[in-house]
């Protein structure tokens, strides 16, 4: 992506700051961040997209937002660990549990150790 991509990001990073509620901005930061392929910095957005969409009520557009970050970068164990937390927090435990199993699936499916694998191996 370059000089533009970094300038591109730089810019909307300012905007997000100025205007954090608004998930039209994150959501186009998150866009700049997966060009660039920082996939850990896309899902950290995507996050924040889940927690306003929370904030207004919109809980089935939370849990989208979350499922496409885990599509997006599946092996990130902080951030699947920091999604169920927020929609357990936000009284979503349902989702939160099959959110984790889904979770476990696709490392199970990439060949990594699961979530609760670690201390197996």
């Amino acid at each position: 992506m370059g000089k533009t991509g970094s300038a591109a990001v730089g810019i909307c990073k300012q905007i997000v700051e100025l205007e954090p509620q608004d998930p039209g901005h994150r959501t186009r930061l998150a866009e700049l961040y997966e060009g660039q392929g920082d996939l850990a910095a896309v899902v950290a957005e995507y996050l924040e997209i889940a927690r306003v969409m929370l904030d207004h009520g919109r809980v089935e557009k939370a849990t989208q937002v979350l499922e496409r970050a885990l599509g997006i970068h599946p092996l990130d164990v902080s951030f699947i660990v920091d999604a169920v937390g927020l929609m357990s927090l936000r009284g979503q435990k349902q989702f939160a549990e099959e959110y984790l199993v889904q979770a476990e699936a696709r490392m199970s499916e990439a060949g990594k150790a699961g979530l609760f694998d670690e201390g197996k191996r």
